[in-house]
């Protein structure tokens, strides 16, 4: 005969000691992750999961912000690279200043452009972002962070340029006539240091760490991953002030903006729905 279960001190039933090691196996959440020592994120469960139209959108909002970045960027460039710089005598720094078209083109550029173009980055950085989790693949968390990083020092960076740019500007408009010559290439001066040292640096590094970002991912052509090392390379060790360099990177932008249309387009083909 099998012995009746007996019921617990206080009167309740009996609790089979196995229950817990059952509960204990269940599955893992999502904030339980594990990184490698190269910090890289592995698992199932924090692998993103892959949302066909969320990714579309993404890469159509990425596109566009990226190109719009790209044409206001060389829009305030080709303005700025104009204002007159050390090797200008006083006279012509005095002439530029005081004509009201070239004085209203400076403060186009400084004041509504860069700013625009600022805005227009920003969204292509956080679409971008989303584009890259909804892939379906595990994140490198740590070329992840630091192209975000690089992305935000870059813009506050042109916006200090622009900024220096447009205090000559500034000042002949709303001011009580011109500063001095010298002070209005001085800032020229800062302008250019800012913009061609400083920022390109940081667009240099955020270059680097979305190749990067490509590779562990897989999410860009081999070719791209080598024009970017070089693209990269060259903004990082370029020691110039020559504002032209200024253009390689909305130059490397459009590329990159035209491999995800092509891979937005190849997507919107294989789509078709079956019968």
């Amino acid at each position: 005969m099998a012995e009746p279960d007996h019921p617990s001190a206080g009167g309740g039933p009996r609790v089979d000691p196995t229950d817990g090691l059952q509960h204990s196996q269940a599955p893992q959440s999502a904030s339980s992750r594990v990184l490698d020592t190269d910090g890289q994120v592995h698992g199932a469960a924090l692998t993103a999961v892959t949302d066909p139209a969320a990714a579309r959108r993404a890469a159509r909002l990425a596109v566009a912000m990226g190109a719009a970045h790209a044409v206001l960027f060389t829009a305030a460039f080709l303005i700025l690279h104009e204002v007159p710089g050390t090797g200008d005598p006083d006279q012509t720094v005095l002439e530029y200043y005081l004509a009201p078209d070239t004085r209203h083109r400076v403060l186009l550029a400084g004041i509504y452009l860069m700013p625009l173009a600022a805005i227009t980055f920003l969204w292509f950085i956080t679409t971008l972002r989303m584009w890259i989790a909804h892939q379906g693949r595990p994140q490198h968390v740590l070329f992840s962070n630091l192209q975000l990083g690089a992305g935000l020092s870059y813009i506050v960076l042109e916006l200090v340029a622009a900024a220096a740019f447009s205090v000559g500007a500034a000042v002949a408009q709303f001011g009580d006539g011109v500063a001095d010559p010298a002070t209005m290439r001085g800032f020229a001066q800062l302008g250019k240091l800012v913009s061609v040292i400083l920022a390109m640096r940081m667009a240099a590094m955020f270059v680097l760490t979305t190749a990067s970002l490509g590779r562990h991912t897989k999410i860009v052509p081999s070719w791209f991953l080598i024009l970017s090392i070089g693209v990269g390379l060259t903004l990082f060790l370029a020691a110039t002030l020559d504002t032209w360099l200024l253009l390689l990177f909305p130059g490397w932008l459009l590329v990159l903006c035209g491999i995800l249309l092509a891979r937005l387009r190849r997507a919107a083909e294989t789509a078709v729905p079956a019968g």
